[in-house]
């Protein structure tokens, strides 16, 4: 028979893992269902192509994309991920008319066994979602992204940790069989200096760009670095 003393301390330890498994659970429901944005909307000839993301499980994403005309559905397609997707976006990273699908997704490689944020990129092929560039990597390892329309190109902007615990924002464009790096906008940044600079549209029209060096560290209040 088990005393009351051990049964009290058995029921108070049951009840600390039964709260334990629930709250691993709840955290885990919150971070792989959450995205900056999963659904986005085009336009175009008078068709609409709606591209949305589902989550069947924690390592199963599904990219969907469906094209209405006259409010009548007319194709639907998919593409399956075998990986945790923390982000989506969208825009045109190659530069021919078309709107490509930029997903950050989690996961290893072949030269690199420890799961980190990477980046792939699909395109639209008359309708149907095919890939554009599984390349994944960037210079450091990636910690967000985001699409950018610059006056002549797209450019895709990214945050990157650096070696000493700091952060960079880089900028890469699309050259020819996958995304070539373009510069700095900035080095040995916190967290959000580098997301100031991330979400910044501070554009100089001479320059068919965006405002580089000292003088987009002036604009938004941060000190300059060494570019």
């Amino acid at each position: 028979m088990i005393n009351k003393e051990k049964r009290k301390y058995i029921l108070a330890l049951l009840f600390v893992v039964f709260a334990g498994i629930t709250s691993l659970y709840l955290f885990n429901v919150k971070r792989y269902s959450l995205f900056y944005k999963s659904s986005f909307s085009i336009k175009n000839d008078g068709q609409i192509t709606k591209i949305h993301i589902e989550k069947k499980c924690k390592e199963d994403f599904v990219i969907i994309a469906e094209i209405s005309k006259n409010d009548k559905l007319i194709l639907t397609n998919s593409w399956h991920l075998n990986y945790e997707v923390f982000k989506i976006d969208t825009g045109d990273v190659n530069n021919d008319n078309s709107t490509d699908i930029l997903v950050g997704v989690i996961k290893s490689t072949r030269f690199d066994p420890v799961s980190r944020k990477r980046l792939f990129i699909f395109k639209l092929f008359e309708g149907y979602i095919r890939p554009l560039w599984l390349g994944s990597r960037v210079s450091q390892p990636l910690v967000d992204f985001k699409f950018v329309k610059c006056k002549s190109e797209g450019v895709v902007r990214t945050i990157e940790s650096e070696k000493d615990q700091s952060y960079l924002v880089a900028e890469y464009h699309w050259i020819g069989f996958g995304l070539g790096f373009m510069h700095y906008l900035g080095r040995e940044k916190t967290i959000h200096q580098a997301y100031k600079i991330l979400n910044t549209n501070v554009y100089e029209p001479k320059r068919q760009g965006f405002i580089h060096g000292t003088r987009l560290h002036q604009s938004l209040g941060l000190p300059a670095t060494a570019q």
